[in-house]
């Protein structure tokens, strides 16, 4: 039925015997040291191929998603509401990180600069009060836009609007 071939060697170590069957259901090298049978199957080669030609073959579809990267090395949060903020968060999620602000007029901004560093495209969430209601946001992600230029630092910014809005977006 099948093909079969029998080797056999000692070695110090042991004895070893094989033999390569073939046939629609078993297809593998089988062997033999000291008394155990070791199957080692020859589909391992085929997966092999085909992982390369996979990996290969996705390899040049990344030349077109350039993953655009940029320095971010300040915050600023606008309040675009009629009445004053308080007690303004705004979490990184995945680093833990809190800027807070106790108090921003109706209008006005707050910023502050930090070491420029990569951006990570975290998600963060931003927390306020205003008119004596309690106010958060979901997890929210800023987008670099085509027209900012990666060459120079930005700022990401949080724009608080009317009936509990918030915006984030990077700004030069």
């Amino acid at each position: 039925m099948g093909l079969q071939r029998t080797l056999a060697f000692s070695r110090n170590i042991g004895v070893i015997s094989g033999s390569l069957r073939s046939s629609a259901f078993d297809f593998g090298l089988h062997l033999r040291f000291n008394g155990v049978w070791l199957t080692v199957m020859r589909n391992t080669f085929l997966i092999m191929v085909l992982i390369a030609v996979v990996l290969t073959a996705i390899s040049g579809c990344g030349e077109g998603l350039q993953y655009r990267s940029i320095e971010i090395g300040g915050l600023l949060i606008r309040n675009r509401t009629a009445g004053p903020l308080y007690d303004i968060k705004m979490k990184v999620e995945r680093t833990g990180t809190v800027v807070s602000c106790n108090f921003i007029p109706a209008g006005g901004n707050f910023s502050t600069e930090f070491p420029l560093r990569r951006y990570q495209h975290n998600s963060v969430w931003v927390s306020w009060q205003q008119n004596g209601q309690n106010f958060a946001t979901g997890e929210m992600y800023a987008e670099i836009p085509e027209a900012l230029d990666i060459s120079s630092p930005a700022a990401a910014v949080i724009v608080i609007q009317n009936n509990g809005i918030a915006i984030v977006r990077l700004e030069q």
